[in-house]
């Protein structure tokens, strides 16, 4: 080479190297060889050309790229420059490939004169994250096709839009883990993509924090709180830092820590259980939580100090244990617990606030009945000599009490004008009776029906005989508001043709009672007494009382025959079609709707006719009238029949409760019904001979009565004796009557009468040995006598029982007219509702 050449070629090379080119590499390829040097230079002209646009392109790309650095590094070597640009196209398709399409695109778009639009889209694309190139295809594919402006325009808001939704999850995500998880969240940067790459790595150190601090609350928290604490502390310094391995290390610490406090616990445990089988009582639950260790890992706490309070508190103790039993349980978990003698103290004031609270409400309840005039003297007497019993009684009487003051309100409303005071009378003294019984209910029940019908007939009469003196009757006399006896003498002076001008006047002063609204009211109380539904007729009564006046006799009517319509309503399949069966049951309660149930069985046969049969059809129960609820809880008599039975305290025979060894089958209360079982079970058999002289009544009393002799002569002094002893009074009467039947031959008639009388006194004696705890076995004779026994300890509240010997003077069978009024005065002793009253005593004396 010349030296010309050779300066040109220096020259070539300064200006290259001044460009920014590493003219080393050149200079060597250029002096390898002599030959075709010229053409080797202008091929590394061109090389350098290219190089230089490829570094602008370089330069153009977004700094934060690793990638740009490196690769303008390479390219001032211009002999790199085809690997520098197989990078840089490769970098390019990857990262921003709409640069590769607009380049290649771009004569196109010239030719369309929208070569500034096609660079603000490169522009704009360019502002798209690296994460949402694949979803920019769409983009391209339009750049492709050099789409409109307004199609591009859509696309390209799309593809924003999307970016933009993805950089929002992020930041919540982020939001979420530095608000909710305390992450710092300074690593997470960069493109969208890096992001989100930075955001899983640290979910995944949460769920490591997460595995640290449940282990923290399942191993160490039960046990030490503060401990936890200061591991939770260290748990968010890790947090704070970043640091997986710190996590690790902390996880394998807080394992160890719970693994210890566990042997801990189970040593302690077994301290416990050794200390408890040596007999103490430890102020520690059993087996120990772990919340307990730290508290008792010291040992066991000295109780000696309170030994004194549980002793006096104990002491106090045992009488509130009689009165309330129900403590029982609690006083015995708390024996020997010296620890818990605080406790003990307050269930002994507890008791003592009890026992004066329940003495304060039964004195209440008490001075509530007096003020109506219920008795209340057998009460009082019975709370003074057995508090806890008469609680109960008293409470469960109540009910009753208010059933009775409701009748007596019932019976206030009747017009008793005319005639019925005394009735009345006799009526208020069996509700106030502390004694008072469902059959006392019944019988009033059955009493003011009586005499509303009375009324009622009494002033359809009346009315007949005002209808028949309609023109001289006073205008301003208003019939419905005089009383029967007013009434009654109105018509009587009309007709004997004078009418008093007072008793015009009284009539027509306001505020009168309405006489028919005061009839119909009682009626409908007393029918809702019994259960019936008459809150319809409750309702009309208000608005048309005159129209259901009217009405009443037909209702009344229809519920005396409704024994004859529930039967034949059960009879009906009516299962086969509820909505009929509730149709039923609402009507069956309303007296207004008897009279249509009745002309409706035809309907409803041929209705449940057409239907299929089902299971159980006829399995459903229709309404019966009853007693009120306190009065009627069934209970069976010693012959297994069932009747009325008052719940708990029936008939206020207030006795004293069952002790233990009366549940106890085996073990008799007493040495009498001991005697009485020993009796019952060595009881010779009669002889078959001697009882075929009497006719079949006659075999069926003595047998009730439950003689045990083998002849007449026997039987007769046994009878006798009976009479003659210390027993209820209509029972020895009963003794004495069946002796002198046994001396006449004809007899069956009058020994049917004493059977049934001799039933009802058995089952009203076993009902009251029941209520005692005594045995029912045996016969009349036996199960009196028993009872009279048991009087002597547990007597009635109220007036006592009238009792033998039987010392009146009897007829003989022969007078038969006398004979059968004895008989009969018997017979109404028995059927009185309350065989301890002073109607009985009147009755058998």
């Amino acid at each position: 080479m010349s030296e010309a050449a050779s300066k040109w070629l220096g020259e070539r090379l300064a200006d290259w190297e001044k460009r920014g080119h590493d003219t080393t590499t050149l200079q060597q390829h250029l002096a390898a060889e002599s030959v075709g040097a010229s053409e080797r230079l202008l091929h590394a002209e061109r090389t350098i050309e290219a190089a230089e646009r490829l570094r602008g392109r370089l330069e153009d790309m977004p700094a934060a790229w690793p990638e740009r650095d490196v690769l303008l590094s390479r390219l001032r070597d211009p002999m790199n420059f085809q690997a520098v640009e197989r990078e840089w196209l490769r970098l390019m398709r990857k990262r921003r490939p709409w640069h590769l399409l607009a380049d290649r695109m771009r004569d196109r778009w010239s030719r369309e004169g929208r070569s500034q639009q096609l660079t603000r889209w490169v522009e704009r694309l360019d502002r798209l994250d690296e994460s949402m190139i694949p979803e920019a295809q769409e983009v391209l594919l339009l750049l492709e096709q050099a789409a409109t402006e307004q199609t591009l325009d859509t696309a390209m808001v799309n593809l924003f839009d999307r970016q933009e939704r993805r950089r929002v999850a992020l930041e919540q995500m982020m939001d979420w883990m530095r608000d909710q998880r305390g992450w710092g969240m300074q690593s997470v940067s960069g493109t969208l993509s890096e992001r989100y790459e930075a955001a899983e790595r640290l979910l995944k150190l949460d769920e490591l924090l997460l595995q640290v601090q449940e282990s923290i609350d399942e191993s160490v928290g039960p046990y030490d709180n503060n401990a936890a604490a200061l591991l939770h502390e260290r748990a968010e310094l890790c947090q704070r830092m970043e640091d997986e391995q710190r996590l690790r290390d902390l996880l394998a610490q807080v394992e160890e820590c719970g693994r210890d406090h566990d042997e801990r616990l189970v040593a302690l445990q077994d301290e416990h259980d050794r200390l408890r089988t040596a007999g103490f009582h430890l102020e520690a639950r059993d087996p120990l939580q772990p919340a307990d260790l730290l508290a008792h890992e010291v040992g066991l706490i000295d109780l000696q100090v309170d030994v004194a309070r549980l002793r006096r508190a104990w002491g106090a103790l045992i009488p509130m244990a009689r009165l309330f039993p129900e403590a029982g349980a609690e006083l015995s978990a708390l024996e020997g617990q010296v620890h818990l003698v605080g406790e003990l103290e307050s269930l002994l004031e507890e008791l003592t606030g009890r026992r004066d609270e329940r003495d304060q409400q039964a004195h209440e309840t008490l001075a509530a009945w007096e003020e109506n005039g219920v008795e209340t003297e057998p009460w009082k007497r019975l709370l003074a000599r057995d508090p806890r019993f008469t609680w109960g009684a008293v409470q469960e009487h109540d009910p009753r009490v208010q059933v009775c003051l409701d009748l007596l309100r019932t019976a206030d409303r009747l017009d008793l004008s005319f005639r019925g005071v005394e009735e009345a009378d006799d009526w208020r003294t069996l509700l106030r009776s502390a004694e008072v019984t469902g059959d006392d209910v019944e019988l009033v029940q059955r009493g003011i029906q009586r005499r509303v019908v009375r009324n009622e007939r009494h002033r359809n009469q009346l009315d007949e005989e005002r209808a028949r003196l309609a023109q001289i009757w006073p205008g301003e006399l208003d019939a419905a508001q005089l009383s029967l006896a007013e009434y009654e003498r109105v018509i009587t002076e009309l007709q004997a043709g004078d009418v008093s001008a007072e008793v015009i006047l009284e009539s027509t002063l306001a505020g009168r009672r309405d006489r028919l609204l005061d009839q119909s009211q009682a009626e409908l109380d007393l029918w809702a007494s019994r259960g019936w539904d008459v809150v319809r007729l409750q309702e009309r009564l208000q608005r048309d009382a005159n129209g259901l006046w009217l009405e009443l006799p037909d209702m009344r009517a229809a519920i005396d025959r409704y024994d004859l319509l529930r039967p034949r309503l059960l009879a009906l399949p009516l299962g086969r079609e509820q909505e009929l069966l509730d149709e039923v049951r609402r009507h069956s309660r309303r007296p207004e709707r008897l009279q249509g149930l009745w002309e409706d069985i035809p309907q409803f046969a041929l209705r449940l006719a057409g239907l299929e049969p089902v299971e159980e059809e006829h399995s459903f129960a229709l309404f019966e009238p009853s007693l009120p609820e306190p009065f009627t809880k069934l209970h069976p008599y010693a012959s297994d029949s069932p009747v009325l039975w008052p719940t708990d305290y029936a008939e206020v025979e207030l006795e004293q409760p069952p002790s233990p060894a009366e549940h106890q089958p085996a073990r008799p209360d007493t040495p009498l019904e001991e005697d009485a079982r020993t009796d019952t079970e060595m009881e010779p058999q009669t002889d078959a001979a001697e009882l075929a002289r009497f006719e079949a009544p006659v075999e069926r009393l003595l047998t009730l009565l439950g003689t045990d002799a083998s002849s007449i002569e026997g039987v007769n002094a046994q009878l006798e004796a009976a009479g003659e002893s210390d027993r209820d009074l209509r029972v020895a009467r009963l003794c004495r009557l069946a002796a002198r039947l046994l001396t006449v031959p004809s007899r069956g008639k009058h020994a049917e009468r004493l059977t049934k009388v001799g039933e009802r006194l058995q089952r009203w004696t076993c009902l009251r040995l029941e209520r005692r705890h005594a045995t029912t076995e045996g016969g009349l004779l036996r199960t009196s006598e028993r009872l009279t026994s048991r009087l002597d300890g547990i007597p009635g509240p109220g007036v006592q029982l009238p009792r033998g010997p039987d010392t009146s003077e009897l007829p003989e069978p022969s007078d038969a007219t006398a004979f059968e009024a004895a008989i009969s005065l018997l017979e109404n002793s028995a059927n009185l509702p309350h065989a301890g009253s002073r109607q009985t005593a009147e009755a058998t004396s």
